[in-house]
């Protein structure tokens, strides 16, 4: 048995489903897992350790409010992620179109 946070595959899934719908967004696993971790911090976590608790937690996956609340928060990190002023820097597996955040103090060591 191990403790799983429904929540994580959700917002997976949904990101999914947004990001083949938007040729905009870069998808590289930095910029997926950035957004992810944004959404994931702003939605209250379930926890779950059965397989009795993964149905009861993919039972509320089907209610509109819940599905409604993961797709705001996901647009929300889009937003974040796409619109931040960012710098290009050549990185072993990302795409050259990729946009890497990196802090001003990093920039300044350039």
């Amino acid at each position: 048995m191990e403790i799983r946070n429904f929540m994580e595959d959700m917002v997976k899934d949904v990101l999914d489903e947004l990001l083949s719908s938007d040729a905009n967004i870069c998808k590289c696993e930095k910029c997926r897992l950035d957004i992810m971790a944004i959404a994931l911090n702003n939605i209250k976590p379930k926890y779950v350790v059965t397989v009795k608790g993964r149905v009861y937690a993919k039972l509320s996956e089907l209610e509109v409010q819940f599905r409604a609340d993961v797709i705001r928060e996901l647009a929300k990190a889009i937003s974040l992620v796409k619109g931040k002023p960012q710098v290009l820097i050549k990185m072993p597996n990302y795409t050259k179109s990729c946009p890497i955040l990196v802090s001003d103090s990093l920039k300044s060591e350039r």
